[in-house]
């Protein structure tokens, strides 16, 4: 079964999608949508209970604004980063090995870059299976996107995969 290799190609969407969970996935994400969240109802609030059209207004827009900055930026974020980041630009190619995960591409980074990256089983923080991708995570905040659409056909067998290679707690949703 292994070494196991399979190829994906990471667009700006999946970064949106890995950029929206990891931000939601947090206190932060958490705290800012139920600020948002509350503003909103205490505008409909304020103008019920007597206050004026012009409070009610104002505090509408400031909660959308708080509720919609962080998606839209999240997604200018990723758009950005596949165009100014050549790696995103061919399929990236991933090798499930007896030591962990290797990463590779075929794009020339430039001079001193390396063309490859390893995670060692043990150093993975965590595996994640969401609506729209394979999340393999370093540590809190980074991780190897994998997209589901790539990957369907492949899909089981990383799975089982990752189940055997992993440590029950860290694999979420991956079933």
């Amino acid at each position: 079964m292994l070494p196991y290799e399979f190829s994906a190609k990471v667009e700006a969407v999946d970064l949106r999608y890995f950029n929206l969970y990891s931000f939601y996935h947090r206190p932060m994400g958490f705290f800012a949508t139920l600020i948002g969240i509350v503003m909103f109802v205490s505008s409909q609030w304020v103008y019920l209970g007597g206050g004026s059209l012009q409070d009610e207004i104002v505090m509408t827009l400031v909660s959308l604004v708080v509720l919609l900055y962080m998606p839209l930026s999240l997604t200018l974020r990723a758009k950005g980063a596949i165009a100014r980041n050549p790696i995103f630009s061919e399929p990236l190619h991933y090798t499930l090995e007896e030591e962990g995960l290797r990463l590779s591409t075929d794009v020339d980074l430039g001079k001193g870059v390396e063309r490859e990256s390893k995670l060692r089983w043990e150093n993975v923080y965590k595996a994640v299976k969401t609506r729209h991708e394979l999340l393999i995570f370093s540590n809190q905040i980074n991780a190897f996107v994998i997209p589901l659409r790539e990957i369907s056909a492949e899909y089981p067998t990383i799975r089982d995969i990752l189940v055997e290679k992993l440590e029950a707690h860290k694999l979420e949703k991956i079933g």
